[in-house]
């Protein structure tokens, strides 16, 4: 079969501020996701083995420590899915953008593409095209 493929998004905070690890924690609650394995963020599908995609800090070394929430800062994160996952690409890609979309919102972050250039809604389109046909060659087209 063919190679696993990551696809990635980018949260990184506006102008010179950083993220703090306690509003980090709280808008990754309130998006939905989950502090587990690897000491990062995931989003999983109805007890499936692999998380539909994942969060981690931007800075290395991309873990959390969970005993310091309130200590550590972040200038972003990235939100990751491999692919093939629990569901088609394209299903894993509305969730991790939404996702996305809520954490900007919530940190006064901007979300960023794969090339961490801001998220258009062209390159938004790109993306969902590439994944349809990536779904299509895998025998997951609707």
């Amino acid at each position: 079969g063919d190679a696993p493929r990551i696809v990635t998004l980018y949260l990184r905070a506006r102008g010179e501020r950083l993220i703090s690890g306690l509003s980090l924690l709280d808008a990754a609650i309130k998006a939905g996701l989950r502090f587990g394995e690897m000491k990062i963020f995931h989003r999983r599908h109805q007890g499936a083995p692999k998380p539909v995609f994942s969060m981690a800090n931007i800075a290395r070394p991309g873990s959390f420590d969970p005993s310091a929430w309130n200590l550590f800062e972040t200038p972003g994160v990235t939100l990751f899915m491999t692919l093939p996952g629990p569901v088609s690409g394209l299903d894993a890609w509305d969730a991790m953008l939404a996702t996305g979309q809520r954490l900007s919102e919530l940190l006064d972050a901007d979300l960023m593409d794969d090339s961490q250039c801001l998220l258009t809604r062209q390159r938004i389109a790109q993306i969902r095209e590439d994944l349809r046909e990536y779904d299509r060659k895998a025998g997951l087209s609707l």
